[in-house]
């Protein structure tokens, strides 16, 4: 969307004041990218990216039980709601300071928040998200439009005696080999893993984090007096997926949860929503506090309890 988006400003800048159309000749076609793609999956770098992906998904998946308002029915349901909040400025500062100091990205940081938070609903320390990914590592792809978007399955395994600083960085190697082995088919990896179809769930997650960055946030300032651009919130009233996470980057970060309706009540999402800003609270303040830490401090700041075992934390703590 950001770059036809572009280019229809670039040629409305162009046409009103009077010039021709400036965009540069395709060198390629979407149908040459998809010839060569469907080339590459019998070669050898491809098949290291399946046995990459054997290797972190193969076996028995850890299936996220949250805990739900409503019962999941035996078929999936696609309907759904949003829920928007916006980052102070201050914090959305700190996060990107955050970002510089540890050298992660901002999807590597809400990576790993998102992992955090689910740990605490769900108690359990194995888990996957989700995410799309463009698949455009060549310049001369980066002005064609089609469909070059894969899904990954990120798995990160928490340990709540580290750090958040600690736990970041594990999930920036799981992002960065990720994002290594993205050219490889989401479809081919549950062919190779032979993933049952579940009809009431994804088969490998049900959380997926997208990070909005397409570089339409400052296009408003880009085009002249006659012209106004701004972005519109649409709800489809639609869910894809149990929850999912969109990070708008703007100056002041806006985060939305996308959630099933069959599973999840409106208050419950609010709960969530003021759980994670309880979440970015403890951690701008120190990433060098355990997970531990956190959690407990949060289970005392929200309405929503952190499901973390007592018992169980006391014992390994013991």
């Amino acid at each position: 969307m950001g770059l036809l988006v572009r280019e229809i400003l670039e040629l409305y800048r162009s046409y009103s004041q009077g010039g021709d159309n400036l965009l540069e000749p395709l060198k390629v076609q979407y149908k040459d990218y998809a010839a060569w793609h469907n080339s590459q999956l019998e070669s050898g770098e491809m098949k290291s990216h399946g046995d990459y992906w054997q290797q972190q998904l193969g076996g028995e998946l850890p299936l996220l039980n949250l805990p739900l308002d409503y019962p999941r029915g035996s078929i999936r349901s696609y309907e759904g709601d949003k829920l928007r909040f916006t980052l102070s400025k201050e914090q959305s500062d700190r996060i990107r300071q955050i970002c510089s100091e540890q050298e992660v990205s901002l999807f590597m940081f809400f990576t790993a928040l998102i992992n955090v938070l689910l740990y605490s609903y769900s108690g359990q320390n194995d888990i996957i998200v989700g995410t799309t990914i463009v698949n455009r590592n060549d310049t001369d792809l980066e002005t064609v439009i089609g469909i070059f978007l894969n899904s990954i399955a990120l798995r990160n395994v928490l340990n709540r005696k580290d750090t958040f600083g600690e736990c970041l960085f594990g999930v920036k190697q799981t992002v960065l080999d990720g994002f290594n082995a993205q050219a490889y088919p989401i479809e081919q990896i549950l062919i190779d893993l032979k993933a049952e179809k579940i009809e009431n769930r994804n088969p490998l997650y049900d959380v997926l984090l997208v990070l909005n960055n397409d570089g339409l946030v400052n296009t408003h300032n880009e085009v002249n007096e006659h012209l106004t651009i701004g972005d519109v919130s649409v709800d489809e009233g639609i869910s894809k997926f149990d929850l999912t996470f969109f990070i708008n980057e703007k100056t002041e970060l806006e985060i939305a949860i996308e959630y099933s309706t069959a599973l999840f009540n409106h208050a419950t999402i609010e709960g969530m929503a003021n759980k994670t800003q309880a979440l970015i609270t403890e951690i701008v303040k120190d990433t060098d506090q355990t997970l531990n830490d956190i959690l407990w401090k949060l289970s005392g700041k929200t309405s929503v309890p952190a499901l973390i075992d007592v018992k169980e934390l006391i014992g390994e703590e013991f």
